[in-house]
């Protein structure tokens, strides 16, 4: 039995359309069944609860191992916008604190009753506002954007964000809010059964919202603090991550880089994303593994991207010979080995093995380098680089010395990394 949002057909038949329904996968939330009282039929369906104010804020509160953050965190504001393109209603990003609408992504049981499936069959699903209005997604699945393999995130959660935001299932064949999933949609536009739908909530975009929008642009961004040390250059660590992703991290807060500076939104505390209370001692990638390790005194945390591994965190004790509280870590290019810096000494370590013998020895090994490091990190371009107060060399590998260059180092981390 199909059920009444499934686009059933006269009883006792079944087309090919609607054979075809049947085996799509679909949003996990309870179709809600009813006609409004109306003379005109609406189709689309209204769940009977309504936020009762129009600026909300939302938080992402994990994440999937399928797609960079920065992807995720586009198709999700892309989503939300979708909704605020025909209303008042206005969603901000927050990264700590309770938000109106927490999005995580989960498998199986995940705390809310309604655990996930696996690849295939319930894509997602979402609670309506007299219950929260959060958003769950099944990390079984795989999940793109702007491609018609996998599944679609951006989709999927304006669809989510339809029932965040009140909306029921509709029965209107290719509405936004049917319940079955609809694919990748290029130049996608809310069709006019959703817009009905949600504009009878929340009423529609006035010209004084649209004004009060362009007025109201948050200088930086909505968190309401922004880290003051931004700009003092001054980092405890920064590693990479398997997707290729850079970060850096001072105090309570870290950085995701790109080529030029910061990503738009940074700097988040490190807590709400990595789980690690801040400040860290030092951090480290194993391209080999796609592996990333954050150090804190005498524990370490392990992450795939910016998930964290079962098992962690776990006792430095594991890195034989390493000492506890290093001040920075990483892999060296030249050999493939691991590399702890503590005081005016370091460590070099063999995967596997240990702390080889002859270590530990002085710093003042690695010519032009000052007598104490912060953080060091082997970067994309397959380049060491060393981090000190507000400044960074970069050194040469093949004449084990500080590169020449011009301008030389030392250079501000500030001015070059962060871009202030």
């Amino acid at each position: 039995e199909i059920d009444a949002y499934s686009f059933c057909v006269i009883p006792g038949e079944l087309d090919e359309a609607t054979l075809e329904m049947m085996t799509k996968e679909r949003c996990g939330v309870a179709d809600i069944v009813g006609t409004a009282n109306s003379a005109r039929k609406r189709r689309y369906a209204i769940q009977g609860s309504r936020w009762r104010k129009h600026d909300l804020t939302y938080r992402i509160s994990a994440y999937t191992q399928d797609l960079p953050a920065f992807e995720v965190e586009s198709a999700v504001e892309k989503a939300f916008q979708v909704w605020a393109r025909h209303t008042p209603l206005t969603f901000t990003r927050i990264y700590w604190g309770r938000p109106d609408l927490d999005v995580k992504f989960s498998v199986g049981e995940h705390g809310d009753g309604n655990p996930f499936d696996g690849s295939g069959g319930e894509l997602a699903h979402a609670f309506f506002p007299q219950y929260g209005g959060d958003a769950h997604f099944d990390d079984g699945e795989t999940w793109t954007v702007r491609t018609p393999g996998g599944t679609d995130l951006f989709i999927v959660a304006a669809h989510e964000f339809g029932h965040s935001l009140g909306l029921g299932h509709s029965d209107v064949r290719g509405s936004l809010m049917a319940p079955f999933y609809q694919g990748y949609t290029p130049a996608f536009t809310l069709p006019p059964d959703d817009v009905e739908g949600i504009q009878n909530l929340y009423g529609t975009l006035r010209v004084t919202d649209i004004m009060i929008r362009a007025c109201n642009v948050p200088d930086y961004d909505a968190r309401g603090t922004v880290d003051p040390t931004t700009c003092s250059g001054h980092l405890d660590a920064i590693t990479r991550t398997k997707n290729g992703s850079t970060y850096a991290f001072a105090g309570e807060f870290f950085w995701r880089l790109n080529d030029i500076g910061p990503d738009p939104g940074y700097p988040m505390r490190i807590n709400d994303i990595w789980g690690v209370s801040g400040p860290i001692d030092a951090a480290l990638f194993w391209p080999s593994t796609g592996k990333t390790y954050l150090i804190q005194g005498e524990r370490y945390w392990r992450f795939t991207n910016a998930v964290l591994d079962e098992g962690y965190p776990a006792s430095m004790e594991r890195f034989r010979g390493v000492p506890t509280h290093v001040d920075a870590a990483f892999e060296w290019g030249r050999n493939g080995k691991t590399y702890f810096i503590k005081g005016n000494q370091y460590w070099r370590y063999s995967k596997g093995w240990g702390v080889d013998d002859g270590y530990p020895q002085p710093l003042s090994v690695w010519t032009g380098l000052p007598d104490r490091i912060d953080a060091a990190f082997q970067w994309k371009n397959g380049k060491t680089y060393f981090f000190q107060g507000g400044r960074y060399w970069r050194f040469d590998d093949d004449n084990l010395r500080v590169a020449e260059s011009d301008p030389q180092y030392p250079r501000s981390t500030a001015e070059w990394w962060l871009g202030c």
